[in-house]
């Protein structure tokens, strides 16, 4: 997790630049579950993805991202959220707070890396 190897334009990078350009930096986060962090802006900031927030949370553990992204919810008072990841657990742990938290909408969307 401590070196990106190989990194490669994805389907996420692809819906990130789209967000990005379309609703502007403030509305899009990069969750990462690498560490550290300065590999990952190095990446994002190569595809033009310039201002947006990078976490790198040093887990592969679903609940760890199922965890920010809660707390970015309630911290941020957001009503809609859209996630984005290619790993099916995360995508369940994070859907999964719809039911939690039912002021906001939220979906999650598995992105199949190679798309």
């Amino acid at each position: 997790f401590n070196l990106l190897v190989n990194p490669r334009t994805t389907g996420l990078v692809r819906l990130t630049k789209h967000v990005h350009s379309n609703r502007g930096h403030a509305h899009v986060s990069v969750l990462s579950a690498r560490t550290p962090r300065h590999p990952i802006d190095e990446f994002v900031t190569m595809h033009g993805l310039t201002g947006i927030e990078v976490v790198a949370l040093a887990s592969s553990d679903p609940v760890k991202k199922k965890d920010k992204v809660r707390e970015w919810i309630v911290s941020r008072n957001l009503k809609n959220v859209e996630f984005f990841d290619d790993f099916a657990p995360n995508v369940e742990a994070v859907g999964s707070l719809s039911t939690e938290l039912k002021g906001t909408k939220i979906r999650s969307w598995l992105v199949r890396p190679d798309a």
